[in-house]
């Protein structure tokens, strides 16, 4: 689980299914991989890499707020 504050909200990220099983080239056709060359830092090893392939994450979002829990996909 990620978290991550903005203001006095604080963000939940929660993983529900996480995919390696596809390569970037059959997802899009035409992708080049030095097109995320400059962005490794943030990608890397987390969401792309070059050996294993982009993963493909459905997630959830859960916010606390004022007491309540809001949630969404």
């Amino acid at each position: 689980m990620d978290r991550m504050t903005v203001g006095g909200a604080v963000l939940d990220r929660i993983e529900e299914t996480v995919d390696t099983s596809f390569t970037a080239e059959g997802f899009v056709p035409a992708f080049d991989p030095e097109v995320l060359r400059p962005h490794m830092a943030w990608l890397a090893p987390r969401y792309y890499s070059p050996r294993t392939s982009p993963r493909l994450t459905a997630a959830a979002c859960a916010t606390p707020v004022a007491g309540s829990t809001l949630s969404g996909s």
